[in-house]
Order: structure tokens, then sequence, then C-alpha cells
């Protein structure tokens, strides 16, 4: 003879049939989120405006880093990073995307701007270490955030240390926006220590680390930083180990 089949307490089953409705709404929340986070990291299709920077870098003879079309020659998250429209895009925050090759000094020319997130920010990272395969961060880099005279030290994890000799900010004087397409001129010497980095022809920040000794030769990076979905960066150039100490798309 089979056992009498359990039956549970009249009061349990009131509880659990409350619950329900509640335990559903808490599955079509988290359904939800997933797809948003989902739809985070496929390729935008926002337009932005045409963009011809004031300075032709190809004219002055500096070699193209990126083509246009493809990322051949960079390393990062093949779901963090896409070709839009002519555009490396960072499409999912904390990544970086990194150069196959390694510098120390350099002179870089490209355009970015902030799409989605007006209020974030851009990032240019160099004197690293690239991260283990894998992984797409960067490890203790200098970042320097055009078109803003911002800097960070990611082996201390704060504003780079150093001495500023000049440190203009063209959101306050010229009403200069990250969600504005810009064009920055980046030169830097690792021996020395020194950054320079021009704006739309207007010299922003001179920096000049006080211990030059630390830095390493490393990749260079674009940077989407974290909460980051659409951030964009053209027009890559770059001359190594530069003739002339100086910016040459100031006005």
């Amino acid at each position: 003879m089979n056992p009498p089949a359990a039956r549970l307490p009249r009061l349990t089953v009131v509880i659990i049939c409350a619950w329900l409705p509640a335990w559903s709404a808490l599955l079509a929340a988290a359904a939800e989120t997933a797809v948003t986070e989902a739809k985070a990291i496929v390729a935008p299709t926002v337009k932005v405006p045409a963009y011809h920077p004031p300075f032709d870098a190809a004219a002055a003879g500096l070699t193209p880093l990126f083509d246009g079309r493809t990322l051949t020659g960079w390393v990062g998250d093949p779901d963090g990073w896409k070709v839009v429209d002519g555009a490396i895009v960072g499409v999912k925050g904390g990544q970086n995307l990194m150069t196959e090759g390694y510098y120390d000094d350099f002179r870089l020319i490209v355009s970015t701007i902030q799409v989605d997130s007006p209020t974030n920010h851009q990032g240019i990272g160099f004197w690293g270490e690239a991260m283990p395969p894998g992984k797409y961060g960067y490890g203790g880099c200098i970042d320097i955030m055009p078109p803003m005279n911002w800097t960070w030290d990611y082996t201390i994890n704060r504003g780079a240390p150093g001495d500023l000799s000049v440190s203009r900010d063209l959101d306050k004087e010229l009403g200069l926006k990250r969600s504005e397409w810009t064009q920055a001129e980046i030169l830097v010497n690792r021996t020395k220590g020194t950054i320079r980095m021009a704006v739309n022809g207007i010299e922003v920040l001179a920096y000049t680390d006080r211990n030059p000794a630390r830095l390493k030769r490393g990749p260079i990076g674009l940077q989407a930083h974290g909460g980051n979905h659409d951030v964009r960066y053209k027009d890559i150039f770059i001359e190594v180990a530069p003739k002339n100490d100086r910016l040459i798309t100031t006005k």
C-alpha cells in the first residue's frame, strides 16, 4: 500500500501563491536587464555629423594607425569595439583597444567624439603594460583625455602627479564639448617624461613627469571608460620618434 501523498499546510500554500506574482515580476525584470545589457554591445546606429579635421596629418607625412575599415593592427575585446562610419567605436565600457606595436616617443593625431554619454570622457593611454591574452584593460598606463586637459596615472590610480606648465579648459574658455568632434595632437617623450597636447590647434596641456625612469615602453590604447557605449576615434596617425619636439597643429 502506498503511503498517502504529502499535503502542504494551507498557510504554506497561501504564502507560496502570494509570492508567485512578485517572483514573476523579478524574473521579468532580470530578463529585461539581460536584454538591455545585450543591446549595449551591439554596434551603434546613431549617425554623427561628418567631420573633416582641421589639420591634414597624412599630408604632413604621418603614418595611419587605422585604415578606416577594420581593426587590423589593434588588439581588444571583439564584442567591445566596432568600426562604424569610418570610426573605431567603443561600445562596451571598461575596455581598452591596444595597438599591436609598442612605443615610447611619438606624435599621435586623432579625432574623437563622445556620443551617448556627453559627461563621460575619451581616453588615450600609453607607457604601460599590455594585459595577458583575454584581458582587455591596460596595466599601469598614463591616460590623457582629449579634448579635456585631464590626466590620470593608473600606476597610482589618481591624477598624474607631475608638473603642469600648460593646462587650459577649452570647455570653459570656448564652449568646446566632448560630444562634438575634435582633433587632438599628442606629443610624448618617455625619456624626458613630457606630454604635450593640442586640441583643434590650441595647446591645452604640457606635463612633465617627476620620475620618468618608471615609465615603460608599451602599446597605445583607446579607452572606452566605464559606462561608455558609444565613444568614437578616427583619423588616427602617428609619427614615431618625432624629429621636431614641438606641436605641429597649433595655429
